[in-house]
C-alpha cells in the first residue's frame, strides 16, 4: 500500500434513522391551546388574560350582558358572568321589592304627620345600608376579577345561573 491509501480511515455507516413516532414524540410542542395535550394551567393564564376586561363588566349592572354573549367560550368569563348576574337579579329583586313597599306605604309614610318622620329616616338609611352593601359587593367582584381568580361572592356566590 501506498502512503496516500492509509490516510483514508474507514468509518462505520450511520444509524438508520428514528421512526416517525420516535421524531413525533421528541420534536417540540406546538401551541396546543385547548386541545387535550395542552397545560391547563398555562391555558387558564391565556384565558385570564385574555377576558379579565369581560369579567370585569360583568360586575357593572346591565353590562353583564356582554360578558354573556361575547366572551360564553371563556370559563373565566363564564364564571365572572354567573356572578355578576347573580348579584345583578339579587339587585332587581331588591329594588322592585322596595318600591312595592313605597308603593304601599308610600301614602302613610311620606305623607304622614312629623311624628313618622323617624320611619321614613330609618327606611331612607336601612336602603342606603343595603344598596352600599350591593356596590362592595360589586367592588369585590371587580377587584377578584381584575386579580385573575374565580372566587365566589359572599352570600350570593353559591348560586349557579350561566352554565358552565
Amino acid at each position: 500500500m501506498t502512503e496516500q491509501d492509509s490516510s483514508y480511515e474507514v468509518t462505520p455507516p450511520a444509524a438508520p434513522p428514528p421512526p416517525p413516532a420516535v421524531l413525533a414524540a421528541n420534536a417540540p410542542k406546538a401551541s396546543t391551546a385547548g386541545t387535550a395535550d395542552s397545560d391547563p394551567e398555562q391555558d387558564d393564564m391565556l384565558d385570564v388574560e385574555e377576558n379579565r376586561p369581560f369579567a370585569m363588566l360583568a360586575y357593572i349592572g346591565p353590562l353583564v350582558l356582554v360578558p354573556l354573549l361575547a366572551a360564553r367560550q371563556s370559563p373565566f368569563a363564564r364564571h365572572h358572568t354567573n356572578q355578576g348576574f347573580v348579584l345583578f337579579i339579587a339587585e332587581a329583586v331588591v329594588w322592585g321589592l322596595g318600591n312595592i313597599i313605597n308603593i304601599i306605604m308610600g301614602g302613610s309614610l311620606f305623607l304622614s304627620p312629623t311624628s313618622q318622620h323617624a320611619a321614613v329616616y330609618l327606611w331612607l338609611f336601612l336602603g342606603a345600608v343595603v344598596y352600599a352593601g350591593f356596590v362592595a359587593l360589586s367592588l369585590l367582584g371587580l377587584l377578584h376579577a381584575y386579580s385573575g381568580t374565580r372566587d365566589r361572592l359572599p352570600a350570593l356566590g353559591n348560586y349557579q345561573i350561566v352554565k358552565r
